[in-house]
């Protein structure tokens, strides 16, 4: 396989950075010809001939139309084989009559495809409707690719380069977030609130059926509540996040927080708390619901419980007032901690006054990225399926079911 001169440089920076991707997607495949079969069989694509060539920007041969070029080519020596890429960089980007112009100019070849590439999740209508009469185009996602890439990985044996540029790609486009599916989390130049929002929302659309199926109440996301803290997402019952009790998961400059909320309008659920702190007998049900969600903590993980005090305006901003945090392992006294009974006073007293105050309560865990290799890897999602469905049993507590 032959990379003619005019493919520039990985680290070469373009005016257009769909060019620059696109580029460097081709370096990519340049040095690691397995991955390039299996990602184009993957979609439909088989390659012929043994002489297989990559360019960008630059139509293999001359055409009649020279307005209409693809981003990049593969195509075999003899030109007898080609694949035209089309890259977009926006969802929605994509234009009827250019896709037209790139499939008149590949159908001079004998064999020919268009690939198109773009950051739309589902396949775009102007796909579908090109596709009835064209069965040589294809589509994939900007997202799907990735996963591909990653699922597959650089070539194997001894093949240095191969592995440095893939590398190097998966590092620029980790810069565009939007266009990748969530592999852990990475905050390699420091907590950035936009790469932490789309970790939010990739979470939240990876784990949303798991936590529906383990909290079916819980049908709502995205509740229309600002808040000064960090990015989160809920799942909740009621029309307002706050009158129901929910489950939240924040992604903050150190680590990741899932919990339950019994929030401020959870009249019916404040009551039953109070009166279960105030038995006996239901106190130990209380104390063994929290030794269960401490047990089923994932290392490096805190155990937490905490009432925070909220006011409201409009009904749609939270601003937090103040909060009173208790580690359950102190709670519980357990791990060398000292059980000291003020804690479960105080905690019996805020319930029990709840009616005069906006609290919320909120139990779960808190994981620092340093102390978990998991949240750096797709496996995150599974660990925090796993938090929510342990707080299952103070869940049940607080409904009453």
């Amino acid at each position: 396989m032959n990379i003619e001169k005019r493919l520039r440089n990985i680290f070469d920076q373009y005016t257009q950075t769909e060019n620059h991707l696109t580029n460097s997607l081709l370096l990519v495949f340049n040095h690691n010809r397995i991955l390039m079969d299996n990602v184009l069989r993957r979609n439909g694509i088989k390659l012929t001939g043994k002489q297989v060539n990559l360019l960008s920007q630059i139509a293999p041969r001359k055409h009649a139309d020279k307005s209409s070029v693809p981003d990049a080519y593969i195509y075999t020596e003899d030109c007898g084989f080609c694949v035209g890429i089309e890259t977009k960089i926006e969802q929605g980007a994509l234009r009827g009559e250019q896709l037209i112009g790139h499939l008149s100019q590949l159908a001079e070849y004998d064999h020919s495809f268009l690939l198109v590439l773009t950051p739309d999740e589902d396949k775009p209508q102007i796909i579908r409707k090109l596709e009835l009469n064209h069965r040589n185009l294809r589509f994939i996602s900007w997202i799907d690719l990735i996963k591909m890439m990653i699922e597959m990985g650089p070539d194997k044996k001894k093949n240095p380069v191969g592995a440095f540029v893939y590398e190097q790609f998966m590092s620029l486009m980790e810069r565009h977030f939007e266009m990748t599916p969530f592999t852990g989390f990475h905050f390699r130049e420091g907590f950035n609130k936009d790469l932490a929002t789309h970790y939010v929302k990739r979470v939240s659309k990876n784990i949303t059926p798991e936590i529906q199926t383990i909290y079916p109440k819980c049908i709502r996301t995205r509740p229309k509540m600002v808040t000064s803290g960090h990015p989160w997402e809920a799942w909740f019952p009621e029309a307002k996040v706050q009158d129901g009790v929910h489950f939240t998961f924040s992604v903050r400059p150190e680590s990741i927080s899932c919990f339950m909320v019994l929030g401020n309008g959870c009249k019916k659920e404040w009551k039953r708390l109070s009166d279960t702190l105030e038995s006996e007998s239901e106190l130990k049900r209380v104390k063994k619901a929290l030794e269960e969600i401490y047990g089923q903590a994932p290392d490096g993980a805190t155990t937490f419980l905490s009432f925070r005090q909220r006011h409201y305006i409009g009904q749609t901003v939270g601003i937090s007032d103040a909060a009173a945090e208790l580690n359950i392992a102190m709670l519980l006294g357990v791990d060398g901690s000292k059980e000291n009974k003020i804690w479960w006073n105080l905690l019996k007293e805020i319930a029990a006054s709840k009616n005069r105050y906006n609290f919320q309560l909120e139990i779960g865990y808190d994981m620092p990225f340093a102390k978990s290799k998991d949240l750096k890897t797709t496996k995150a999602l599974d660990l925090i399926v796993r938090c929510f469905k342990s707080l299952k049993p103070v869940y049940e507590i607080v409904t009453g079911g």
